[in-house]
């Protein structure tokens, strides 16, 4: 009976885990594993964010025909919900369990930037012509180039530390300055 409560509760633990946007892994080598992958997966966002978001800057700076509008739209939504995807997933999941976090701001800030541009591209508001997807865009840019140097050194830190305690120490020297 205490066993199948302690299972209950468990699981009940980690559905709720997973409900907040975490993941459950089985082991420290799954671990490894898993940071690989997120740093990959990351490095590919953010350079892909990188070079769109310069594309979109350029067409928003050097040209403003109608198909540079068109470009603009196209390239900031692929920026904001490809890229960008992990903010959205995870701000979602925050706002079923009202746990409101960094990527809630992403989201909204990146959202409100693409709707008023978007408004302003179905010519909504008759003397606003200044379009603001580069500013969506490099909102994601930014905070994927901050996630990716913060997930990078905690993945080096990690090596070295496995590394020092992998080290067999039998004999030391202590020097003496005095």
């Amino acid at each position: 009976v205490f066993l199948l409560e302690d299972e209950a509760r468990s699981q009940d633990v980690i559905e709720k885990i997973q409900s907040l946007g975490f993941e459950i892994l089985e082991n420290e080598q799954n671990l490894e594993e898993y940071r690989k992958k997120e740093l990959i997966s990351l490095r590919k966002n953010l350079l892909l964010s990188i070079v769109l978001s310069a594309l979109i800057m350029y067409f928003e700076m050097f040209d403003t025909s109608f198909l540079s509008q068109n470009m603009q739209m196209l390239l900031s939504f692929f920026v904001i919900f490809y890229c960008g995807r992990t903010f959205f997933s995870h701000a979602i999941k925050g706002l079923k369990n009202w746990n409101l976090d960094m990527n809630t701001l992403i989201a909204l800030g990146c959202i409100s930037a693409f709707a008023y541009s978007f408004c302003i591209y179905l010519n909504l508001f008759e003397d606003e012509k200044h379009l603001y997807f580069s500013g969506a865009a490099m909102i994601i840019s930014f905070v994927l180039l901050g996630k990716f140097l913060e997930t990078n050194a905690k993945f080096k830190a990690l090596n070295y530390q496995k590394r020092l305690n992998e080290i067999d120490i039998k004999k030391a020297k202590i020097l003496n300055e005095a």
